[in-house]
């Protein structure tokens, strides 16, 4: 009898196997370059979208804002980051039978994925994505607006890309004025929830995917573009925010961050971030030594994972000085008043993504650079030296307390 179940149970727990290897096409362990390889190996395309409008007249193209052009000063660290460009257009997508995926709010039509939304600079992003069998695919009645993607849901959630790019998109809805009966959001995040109340979004109408496998078939999606895409000969992970999007959150989330009546006389105007609350890498292990001296200084340290998102909106609002480690929790400068003293520290990794928000908000931006940097993040995304980083956890090192200490001395 008990070898009747062992054998039993092997039977039902290779069935299971057998249908995980057919749900899985691609390999999650293997290691890809670029477009080319996914387009050979995966079980969907990725096209520009010009051909998926060509070859599927019924999807309607709205644009929504024009190019925006930028230039601004060189970056003081690295010349490898450009500073001059320009945000590709901003458009609407509506998608009679749109069948949308994932945490990442994956938009695919006849499978194929355009390129536009796919977030290119990030394959291990789309090297994960299951299919997932028709009939698991459940059908929605009604307008579902998407603006899940990248950094908003599961393990690739990040507050930063959350905040500019996922709200961005919201934003955009609101900027053309579209109308829509479900929302299309994880919501396994707290400071995602957070934010969606102080939008004001009914959270009645929130679909949120719980997994890479969830799936819906809505009779009409409405899909904003992506706020990042830019004509400025880089590959860049959300580098570059659209100043109209991240101005509309800026306002919206102010607006709902001040209607909650949360006492800001403790908050102090001299804010240090901390990362010890931070799970990823560019830690500062000699952050205590590195606080001291800001704390001599009148500056009150803070972890921004314990406070909620309408006390981080209030607290960088009413910053005089702003002194972070590199890291998401920098993305609040946002919400800073001009002319609000933003110094970011850098280790051995310089990504310049809160230069630009500083240069778009005309913020006062002082970067300090501590360690020798020979490899920039974004421009040797895929090369030995960023796997020589991580491998050897160089990101989390002692900052030279002489090079932090010159700079307080200025103040």
């Amino acid at each position: 009898m008990r070898l009747h179940n062992f054998l039993f149970l092997i039977v039902i727990f290779s069935s299971v196997l057998i249908e995980s290897k057919k749900m899985r096409t691609v390999p999650r362990m293997e290691i890809f370059k670029d477009k080319s390889w996914l387009n050979q190996r995966g079980w969907f395309k990725t096209v520009p979208l010009e051909y998926i409008l060509k070859i599927n007249p019924q999807v309607n193209y709205q644009q929504v804002v024009d190019k925006v052009y930028f230039d601004y000063p060189e970056f003081a660290l690295s010349s490898k980051f450009p500073h001059k460009g320009y945000f590709d257009e901003l458009f609407m997508l509506s998608v009679p039978q749109g069948k949308v995926q994932g945490m990442c709010g994956h938009v695919f039509i006849q499978n194929l994925l355009s390129d536009e939304m796919a977030r290119g600079d990030r394959f291990e992003c789309l090297v994960e994505i299951p299919k997932v069998p028709e009939q698991n695919i459940k059908k929605v009645s009604g307008k579902v607006a998407v603006i899940a993607q990248h950094g908003v849901g599961g393990k690739w959630a990040n507050y930063y890309h959350a905040i500019y790019e996922v709200l961005g998109r919201l934003a955009l809805l609101e900027i053309a004025g579209i109308e829509y009966d479900w929302l299309y959001v994880p919501l396994d995040k707290k400071y995602v929830r957070e934010a969606l109340f102080l939008w004001g979004i009914d959270f009645k109408k929130i679909i949120a995917p719980t997994d890479e496998y969830f799936a819906i078939q809505a009779d009409e999606l409405i899909v904003p573009s992506m706020v990042i895409n830019t004509s400025c000969g880089h590959a860049h992970a959300g580098n570059f925010q659209h100043p109209i999007t991240s101005k509309y959150i800026k306002e919206k989330l102010l607006l709902g961050a001040k209607k909650e009546n949360i006492d800001t006389s403790s908050f102090s105007k001299k804010v240090f971030i901390s990362r010890k609350d931070s799970h990823n890498a560019r830690r500062i292990l000699n952050e205590d030594e590195i606080f001291k001296l800001f704390e001599a200084k009148g500056f009150k340290r803070y972890e921004m994972s314990k406070l909620s998102v309408a006390e981080q909106v209030l607290l960088l609002h009413n910053a005089e000085i702003v002194v972070s480690e590199q890291g998401s929790g920098l993305a609040n400068i946002l919400f800073c008043k001009s002319d609000t003293m933003v110094v970011e520290i850098f280790q051995a990794l310089i990504d310049n993504c809160f230069w630009w928000v500083s240069q778009m908000l005309d913020l006062n931006y002082i970067p300090i650079k501590t360690l020798p940097v020979d490899a920039d993040y974004y421009a040797d995304w895929r090369n030995k030296n960023m796997d020589y980083y991580f491998k050897n956890n160089i990101l989390q090192t002692n900052v030279p307390v002489d090079e932090i200490k010159k700079f307080v001395d200025t103040l």
